[in-house]
């Protein structure tokens, strides 16, 4: 008979899964977006002014494909939960200060995957941001459900 922990990690698993298909596909579409020769990819950076537009794609894209990889090869559930709230902590962050500083275009941070799939910008940032906020929530909901399950005796909080 299965533990309370691993019918948990069980229903994490296809989570992490599809964590691990957005997070490729994003790393790639910026990998494939910054190989082109697109004036707006040379110019400063809206929030990090002293790297272009470019730089900051790549550096994303290559925290992604660790957070892809980290979640494909860690073991413990727990962990892979935690890479993608704080995957999910760090792209909120950025929206809340991208909206605080009045910059209201949508976010280029897929390039042209919105194009080529003819799904228009706005959209495909208002799904980016519920995907990150959807990360953030559901890894730190996992990881204090798996915490608490581990670290109490019989799965039950011991109250004083």
């Amino acid at each position: 008979m299965r533990s309370q922990s691993e019918k948990i990690d069980r229903g994490f698993a296809p989570l992490c899964w599809l964590s691990c298909f957005f997070l490729g596909l994003a790393a790639i579409a910026k990998l494939s977006f910054v190989s082109q020769e697109i004036p707006l990819l040379a110019q400063s950076h809206p929030i990090f002014s002293f790297m272009t537009v470019r730089q900051i794609l790549l550096l994303v894209a290559l925290a992604e494909m660790g957070a892809f990889l980290a979640v494909v090869l860690l073991r413990s559930t727990e962990r892979k939960l935690l890479t993608i709230a704080v995957v999910g902590a760090v792209l909120v962050a950025y929206r809340v200060t991208s909206y605080l500083l009045g910059i209201t275009e949508p976010c280029q941070c897929l390039g042209n995957l919105g194009q080529a799939l003819h799904i228009p910008d706005h959209t495909l940032s208002s799904f980016t941001t519920g995907l990150a906020v959807f990360w953030f929530l559901t890894g730190i909901v996992g990881v204090a459900l798996l915490h608490s399950r581990r670290s109490e005796p019989n799965g039950f909080a011991v109250s004083a």
